[in-house]
């Protein structure tokens, strides 16, 4: 998400738009604007919302495009634990439909972070 924080801060400072400025034109309040900024990482409908403001995929932002190694590395995962696999796919079906809510999915990646020792 570093490059999210990059890309709003130069695009804020170009434009010389506030952090309540963004936050109108991305429809998102402006504290969330302002933690995006210092490189907080924003909920999935945030990070959709700012990207469409800034005019890139969202996935070029998370650094999922072209990273073919990660890609076979979950498939090879999910081939291998067939209930992560089930799991998985009604999630990313939830995910697609937006039926969701982002903070569900920011509390579900916390807990997995916590039991796995990963800080965030």
């Amino acid at each position: 998400m570093n490059l999210l924080k990059v890309m709003l801060n130069k695009r804020m400072a170009k434009e010389k738009l506030s952090t309540r400025q963004v936050a109108k034109q991305v429809g998102v309040s402006h504290t969330t604007i302002a933690r995006v900024a210092q490189g907080y990482q924003p909920d999935f409908r945030t990070l959709k919302a700012l990207c469409s403001w800034l005019g890139v995929s969202p996935d070029a932002v998370v650094g999922m495009v072209g990273d073919e190694n990660l890609e076979k590395r979950i498939a090879s995962l999910l081939s291998q634990y067939p209930q992560l696999k089930e799991v998985f796919e009604k999630v990313v079906e939830k995910i697609e439909r937006e039926e969701v809510e982002p903070h569900i999915l920011e509390d579900v990646l916390g807990y997995i972070s916590y039991r796995l020792g990963i800080n965030r």
